[in-house]
């Protein structure tokens, strides 16, 4: 009986693991930003790299505009929408202010 209570420990040990470990990686990397495409909704965007650290949106009349950043500690995502579909984006280092 104790032997099943330390294997199922340590099964246990190894799920929690890898969990802190996949919750620890970044979304913030040259390959996700690679996936994202000119023409994708932010919608689409958002399901490759989580919700965005910093957003800012304008209207003009029918015309809405939207700035999404991701960053970490080392690299930033600059993804800019307009009427919500990609038409610029940029992958580099976080510009400290």
């Amino acid at each position: 009986m104790a032997r099943i209570n330390v294997n199922l420990l340590k099964s246990f040990i190894c799920i929690v693991f890898v969990i802190a470990l996949a919750a620890c990686s970044s979304k913030i990397d040259k390959q996700k930003f690679d996936t994202v495409r000119i023409g994708m909704s932010q919608v689409q965007v958002e399901k490759i790299l989580g919700k965005p650290t910093e957003q800012a949106a304008m209207n003009f009349g029918p015309l809405s505009g939207t700035t999404a950043i991701w960053k970490d500690q080392k690299n930033q995502i600059v993804i800019q929408f307009l009427n919500d579909e990609v038409k610029f984006k940029n992958f580099g280092p976080v510009k400290h202010k």
